[in-house]
């Protein structure tokens, strides 16, 4: 199946690899929640709230548990950098 001529491709940079074992162990429920925001940043990053004027954006993700991740990244027309995963609700200083 191919990708839209749309689609970017996402990234994890250094810091939300480290960040996403620190703070979400449960590695398959956190990867099945993922694919619902890959999806939707993949082809549309604008739909994040825009934090800094420096492209900083932010999504969240929340379990049934009541658990939400903040999820920061930055884009261009290919890629999509996921930048940073924090607990709880976005904030505007990293």
């Amino acid at each position: 199946m191919d990708e839209p001529k749309n689609s970017r491709t996402l990234v994890e940079s250094p810091r939300f690899a480290k960040e996403r074992e620190r703070f979400a162990p449960d590695a398959r429920r956190f990867d099945d929640a993922m694919r619902a925001v890959d999806l939707r940043l993949s082809r549309d990053p604008e739909s994040g709230i825009r934090i800094s004027r420096g492209g900083l954006y932010a999504t969240c993700i929340t379990f049934s548990d009541g658990r939400t991740f903040a999820i920061y990244y930055t884009f261009d027309a290919a890629t999509v950098v996921l930048e940073s995963l924090r607990p709880g609700r976005i904030l505007s200083d990293l």
